[in-house]
């Protein structure tokens, strides 16, 4: 588990030394997923500025205020501009600086991208381009999504195709990957413009200053059509002035968890599975989709506005999460339970369920998937519901029922903990208890989350 960080900036000015303090601000909100070392890049001036640093953040912010960036730069104003961020838990590979993000196609840095997940065919990939003459220089399964990038980026010019996409880059780089995971990509071919993909592994984008709420979104089978004024603007450099320039003013912020996008804006868009996501340098943005219009019901979204303040899910005055979640439990269990339960008839109201309960009670067995403390609770409540509902249940580590490939039937009713909703071999369960008919029931904490939007029902708890 690794955190991605990234902060865009269209026509909105700020020094060089406000960008690298929202890196670090994001990545210090996502330490908690990988403290073995972290990394960021942001653009100058043609050629990006690469720190990488073993250790937690803080060792990675002394090192950039420590006299390595001079006082100069730090004042330097950028109007448009882009940087991504990284804190990583060491799986590919030790903890060592080469190993650390942002991973680059060459010493150049011609592609730089920041990877949480796994490619569970890197060393296939990697074999194949050692074959065409790539240099690897880490032990990481991310070095070669930088490095596909690079070669799809040269077999593009070789084949003279055009105006090259970033975006059609990157869907080329996502099709040959597998296993679970989202990145973000910056190329110096591409300046002011970023490439994110969701795949499994959590991804979330924020927005500040938008313009307008509904998100276009790009199928395979369509050829983007711009309108004329933004055709201009492709050939306006992007370094621009506001008051020369007509790009709009906004800011993005995307991130592995919500909680690095709180401080910056409460308006965000949930990456599904598949989304990619392409910045341009005009400040615009589309959202891709690999189905053709037809196959894909929702042809436009519109960002979701959090309910939830920073102080609800930072560590307060406890010093560790941990701590904070065991002092909490009694007030947790009272926010999850207020409103749903009836004192003078002694009845549980649970409205998610509700129009599926006939179907639930009818269930040859409940089968509760889930990871970490989300799997210890099912332990520990599992008598209590085959106590009061007289129907067996099993409880299953996600990762292990996805080895065994457990079999799953209509009559049985599959219930998926998880206090983010996007634990990935969760996840996997659930597509695999869904291919078999069986009910399938999401509790988590996180409003639309990917677990609660892919299951028949479900609950969401309070815990803050």
């Amino acid at each position: 588990m690794c955190g991605i960080f990234a902060f865009l900036n269209y026509a909105s000015p700020n020094t060089a030394k406000i960008i690298l303090e929202n890196l670090l601000m994001g990545l210090r909100k996502l330490e908690y997923r990988g403290y073995d070392s972290a990394g960021l890049a942001l653009e100058w001036c043609g050629s990006p500025l690469v720190f990488r640093q073993t250790g937690n953040v803080s060792c990675l912010e002394k090192s950039i205020f420590g006299g390595v960036v001079p006082e100069k730069v730090l004042e330097e104003v950028f109007f448009n501009h882009v940087g991504i961020a990284h804190t990583r838990w060491a799986t590919h590979g030790g903890i060592t600086h080469a190993n650390t993000h942002p991973q680059t196609s060459s010493p150049k840095n011609e592609f730089l991208v920041v990877h949480n997940g796994i490619i569970t065919n890197y060393t296939t990939i990697k074999l194949e381009l050692e074959k065409r003459g790539f240099e690897f220089d880490s032990q990481t399964d991310t070095e070669v999504i930088a490095k596909l990038a690079l070669y799809f980026y040269e077999t593009e010019r070789k084949e003279n195709v055009g105006r090259i996409s970033f975006a059609s880059i990157i869907r080329r780089v996502s099709k040959v990957l597998n296993g679970a995971y989202a990145f973000a990509c910056i190329s110096t071919f591409f300046p002011h413009e970023m490439c994110i993909i969701k795949r499994g592994s959590p991804l979330i984008l924020g927005f500040k200053h938008l313009q307008d709420s509904n998100i276009p979104i790009m199928f395979s089978d369509e050829e983007e059509i711009l309108p004329e004024r933004i055709k201009n603007e492709l050939f306006v450099d992007p370094s621009a002035k506001p008051i020369t320039s007509p790009l709009p003013c906004v800011e993005y912020i995307v991130a592995s968890d919500v909680n690095a996008v709180l401080p910056f804006t409460k308006s965000v868009l949930y990456l599904e599975e598949d989304d990619l996501v392409h910045f341009s340098s005009n400040g615009l943005f589309k959202l891709h989709r690999p189905e053709t219009r037809s196959q894909y019901q929702n042809h436009q979204r519109a960002p979701t506005t959090l309910e939830m303040e920073l102080s609800e899910i930072s560590k307060g005055k406890f010093d560790t999460y941990m701590r904070k979640e065991i002092f909490e439990q009694p007030e947790s269990l009272s926010n999850t339970m207020r409103g749903r339960v009836n004192f003078d008839n002694f009845t549980i109201h649970l409205g998610g369920l509700r129009d599926l309960v006939d179907i639930i009670v009818r269930s040859r067995k409940f089968i509760m998937i889930a990871c970490g403390s989300s799997y210890h609770s099912a332990l520990a409540t599992r008598g209590f519901f085959e106590e009061m509902t007289g129907i067996p249940v099993v409880v299953e580590l996600s990762s292990d029922f996805m080895d065994r490939k457990t079999p799953t039937f209509r009559d049985d009713t599959c219930i998926f903990i998880s206090q983010s909703g996007e634990t990935a071999d969760t996840l996997s369960a659930l597509h695999h208890c869904k291919k078999s008919g069986s009910l399938c029931i999401g509790i988590v904490n996180t409003v639309a989350s990917a677990i609660a939007r892919q299951t028949d029902c479900g609950i969401y708890i309070s815990y803050s």
